[in-house]
């Protein structure tokens, strides 16, 4: 396996990705296509499966589906967040 950039985001992302590579993860999908991934733990023991906490990496725009309640943890760059203008 080839060495990941260094930087906090690749390191976040490489743990996510390991633990989705064996189900959903194709090296050969285009950036433009579904390449982002999330990680949910919850309970499946009873008849529905019950989220209880989802992650994902990606862009400051996670921001907005940790607020309306889309995901419980996102792993961003504060400093794009930080730079957003109300332009």
């Amino acid at each position: 396996m080839q060495p990941l950039p260094r930087g906090a985001q690749f390191l976040r992302s490489k743990v996510l990705w390991e633990l989705a590579l064996g189900v959903a993860g194709d090296p050969s999908i285009p950036y433009q296509g579904n390449r982002d991934i999330g990680v949910v733990i919850g309970n499946g023991s009873q008849e529905t499966f019950k989220p209880s906490l989802r992650l994902s990496p990606g862009s400051a725009v996670l921001s907005h589906a940790v607020v309306g309640g889309e995901l419980e943890a996102a792993f961003v760059n504060p400093s794009a967040i930080l730079s957003l203008s109300k332009d």
